[in-house]
Order: structure tokens, then sequence, then C-alpha cells
């Protein structure tokens, strides 16, 4: 949250536009944030110089998301007084909601240096190293923090989530626990607790948890999204796909909800001869599992539009030849959908109406050139894919290193690459392996990549895009799970509903992929063995 600058305000001594600002001031504590940027602007065009004016514009724009305003104007600020700590802390708040901790880190070390209230200060380098991935430092900080201002209750909340970073989860438990012995309801010490024990799997503990912030404040959508994951990890599909209708409901969730300008379709109004408009949303891995659903639309009687990203355009062409395929917004639909409401919406709530296997497909002439390209000298080829989006927010928890995964694999088996992106301590030891014969095509698409897992005998994934992808076409899939893993995976079973024949590799305690990767090994070893050569008896 931007310090607030608004109690510290300084009007100017003289001015005959004093009204505006005044009007500007009084609503934006208001929270009326819209209606005070216009006497604003109507000051600062008359001092355009206006510190304190300059600076309530920026944090206006901040609170409305509009960052790169927010950016220019903090740093309009910090020109006007460079010895003034506020502008570089909020500045550094900015660029950190944009990705950009690294910047971010700078800034809060400038408004630390300039004596800027240290306690929120030393808070933000916490997260934006913790964000870096640079968890020790960031736990420097955060211990630095809770010995200065014992009482900052941040501090704990945010040394919680670096130790869940570094699998101490009790320690991060304890945090919560000192955080509610000081003020037993700061609900983001219950949330967290929550979220530590769901870590555990042990939801019982963690839906009290998450009770006691519902008790404190009955509308918390961050708190039903987090109880819907759990009912859905579960398999109570009727009561998890219900409250998972809230997910758009708390920007702090990060899921952005699809623009929608239409009317939305309430799971009741008949479709017949109607217009729908499939909006997506979330990750690719998300499309290419829901879209199962959307030909059931079609059944119904509806024209359906799917509104796609162009990457998987090719491959969702391959769903139903009713469905339209499209990257731009549907010309005057009669009602629209977001993707993953449609189980609700639609009531599916059983295993068995989840759909049939395969309901995607590569385009058979790329299957046929992919098979061609890989030759043909009867080797067993196994796809990769041990890592996904860098910046997931759960990266930490689902990818690999490569090292680790080469260290179990056959090495009479040949490999090939099918995720896209490769990071870059990754890519060196792929150039530098000598161990194990790895392929690394360039693919250009989805049906691209489909056509290539159509012509491996195998895919062993993380959970990535490339899982959903092989299960959506029917590979023989294998995935890697980390101990808590996302809810459509549900819990402590090695089948999945969503994908038929798929085989799961679940961590049993947080952090350890040895054993699931020896046991994946075992199992690699006992399906495709290594041929001995033939013992020709010794001639006389």
């Amino acid at each position: 949250m931007s310090a607030n600058a608004l109690s510290a305000w300084r009007h100017p001594d003289t001015s005959h536009a004093i009204q505006w600002l005044k009007d500007a001031v009084s609503l934006a504590k208001d929270g009326r944030l819209d209606a005070a940027i216009h006497p604003l602007e109507k000051y600062i065009k008359l001092k355009p110089d206006h510190f304190e004016a300059i600076h309530l514009r920026a944090e206006i724009l901040l609170k409305k998301d509009d960052f790169d305003g927010a950016i220019k104007g903090f740093t309009h600020a910090i020109q006007l007084k460079p010895l003034n700590g506020l502008p570089y802390y909020n500045l550094a708040q900015t660029l950190q909601k944009k990705g950009n901790n690294k910047e971010a880190l700078r800034l809060y070390n400038m408004a630390l240096e300039l004596k800027f209230e240290p306690s929120i200060t030393l808070n933000g380098m916490g997260i934006a190293l913790r964000d870096l991935k640079r968890t020790d430092e960031a736990m420097s900080v955060f211990n630095q923090l809770i010995t200065q201002h014992p009482d900052y209750l941040p501090g704990y909340i945010n040394r919680c989530t670096v130790f869940l970073r570094q699998h101490q989860l009790k320690k991060a438990i304890a945090d919560c626990d000192t955080a509610l012995g000081i003020n037993e309801n700061y609900l983001d010490a219950w949330y967290n607790r929550g979220f530590c024990f769901g870590e555990l799997l042990d939801y019982q503990e963690a839906h009290h948890c998450y009770h006691q912030v519902l008790l404190r404040d009955p509308d918390n959508k961050k708190v039903m999204f987090a109880m819907a994951l759990i009912k859905l990890a579960l398999g109570d599909y009727a009561n998890g796909w219900k409250e998972y209708e809230v997910r758009f409901d708390d920007t702090s969730l990060g899921l952005k909800k699809p623009a929608i300008q239409h009317d939305v379709w309430d799971g009741k109004t008949p479709l017949c001869s109607k217009r729908v408009a499939v909006y997506i949303e979330q990750g690719l891995g998300d499309i290419l599992q829901f879209c199962r659903f959307v030909p059931r639309l079609a059944d119904m009687g509806a024209e359906v539009w799917l509104i796609a990203p162009q990457s998987l355009t090719r491959l969702l062409e391959s769903l139903d030849s009713r469905i339209h395929i499209t990257t731009g917004e549907i010309s005057a639909p009669d009602y629209a959908i977001t993707l993953m409401s449609l189980p609700y919406l639609l009531g599916i709530n059983k295993e068995s109406e989840f759909g049939r296997a395969g309901y995607l497909s590569a385009p058979s002439g790329l299957v046929t050139w992919w098979q061609q390209q890989l030759g043909g000298n009867g080797r067993v080829r196994i796809g990769l894919a041990w890592s996904g989006n860098s910046t997931h927010k759960n990266d930490h928890e689902r990818s690999l290193a490569l090292a680790d995964l080469l260290a179990v694999l056959p090495p009479h088996l040949d490999y090939v690459v099918v995720q896209k992106d490769i990071r870059a301590d990754d890519a060196a030891l792929l150039a530098s392996q000598s161990s194990h014969r790895i392929a690394q095509p360039e693919k250009q698409d989805f049906a691209d990549t489909a056509a290539l897992c159509a012509s491996l005998d195998l895919v062993i994934s993380v959970d990535t895009s490339v899982a959903h992808l092989a299960g959506a076409v029917g590979c023989p899939l294998w995935v890697l799970l980390p101990h808590n893993p996302d809810w459509r995976w549900l819990l402590g079973r090695d089948d999945s509903p969503w994908y038929a024949g798929a085989r799961l590799w679940r961590q049993p305690a947080h952090g350890d992929w040895q054993r699931p990767l020896q046991a994946l090994a075992q199992a690699l070893l006992q399906a495709y063995p290594e041929l001995q050569p033939a013992v020709l008896p010794t001639g006389h």
C-alpha cells in the first residue's frame, strides 16, 4: 500500500485555486478517485511544479492501476524534492507492481538512506528480494525489520512467506501465531496460517483458519476463493465450482476478468439459435483443460465463438467443427461466458461428466512431418518439460532444474525437449552435457507442439501447459507434482479424471523431488528396458 501523504497535505499559502485543492484532497480521502482527478488537474495546470499536487495525482493513478502514469508522477516528484523519501518509496511500490523488483530495491535503499519510515521501507525491500528469489537476503531484511520493529505485523507475515519458500512450514506457522498473539484479529495472519496448513495438506485446520477470517470479514473474497480451491482439490465440484465464481472479485488474487461488454449467460436461459462468445481466462493450460466444455454449448443449439490467443488457434480448430475460433471480438453476441465458469453453469459435478480423452488433435500432416524430422531409428523417444513460466507465482514449487531430472533419466533412451522456454542455466547444461541424447526442435505454436508430442512414446512434464496439451491430445503422459499440487490434480491418487491414462508422480514432502524422480526412473526402466546384447555360444 502506498504511503498516504493526504494527512500531511500542505496547501499553498495563497492561490485563487485553493478550492480546487481542497476538493481534490477531500474527494481522494473519500475514495472518489475519478472525481478527485478533475480539480487536481486544473490546479496542476496553474502550478505544474507543486510537489504535493504532483505526488497526490501519482498516488491516485497508482490506486487506479495506471502504473505508467504513476511512475511518471512519482519521478517528477523526486525531481522536485530529491531529499524527500516518500516519492522514492511510492515509486518503488509502483515498480514492484509492474514486476520490476530490481529497480524497486534500489529505490527502497534510497528511501531508507533518506530516513523514510524504516518499517514499511524494510518491508518493501524484503518483498522485492523475496520476489527476486534472493531468499537469504530477504530473510535477513525481515529479521532486521522484526528486531527493530517487533510490533510491525506485516514483518511476520512476509517473513512467513520466505519460510514457505524454504519449506520451513513450522517456522512459517510460528510467525503467524506470533502476529496473532499481538493482534488476534489480524486477518492476514489467519489467512497465511490457513495457507500454511493447506501446504501441509491439513485442510481441516486450513478451513478453520479461513473460517476465522470470515467470522471477522464475512465478505472476504480472497478467503472464499481459497476455500473453493480446497473443495475442488477434494473433488467437491458442486460447491467448489459455485465458490470459484468469486475469483475475479479480489484483485490481489491476480486473476484478471475479461472485458465483457455483453449480457452474461446465467446457465438457465435457452441458447438455441443464440450467438455465444466464450472468453478465455488465466493461463494456456487452463484454456487447454477447460475448452473441452465449449462444444456443450453447441449441443444446446448455440452459435459458439471461442476467443483464443493466436498461439492456440490452429490447435483449437480441432475441438469441434461447430465452434468458431477467433482472436478478436465477436459481433453482437447474445451472451458471453468466461471459460472456467462453464462447469458451474453447465452443472458438471461428476468426474464421469468431464468428457472423452483426446478432445484435441494435431493436424495429421504435421504429425507425419515431425515423425520424418525425428527419423525412424526405432528408438524410444520421451518428451521432456521440466519447467514452466518463471513468473508464475508457484514456479518455485512446480518447476525442476534440468540437472535434477538428468541425474535420474536412463541414458539409453532418446529425449526431446517439448517446452518452449529454457532458462539460462538449463540451456548451458543442454549445450555442455553428453550423457543423454536430447533433441531441441524449434516449435512454432501449440499445434506444432501437439504434433511433436503425438510423435513421441511418452511425455514427462511438470504442472505446466505442456502437461495439459499432452493430456488434451491423448498422448501418454506422466506428470511430476509438488507436495501440495494445484487443485485440478486432486489428492492421494496417481491418475487423473481430466486426462485418461495420465500417471501422476507426487512429492511425499515439500521440496522432495528425489523420491518421485527415482520412482519415475525405475518405472521408465521397467517400461523401456535397455536391450542387452545377445550372448553367442563359444566355438570349439
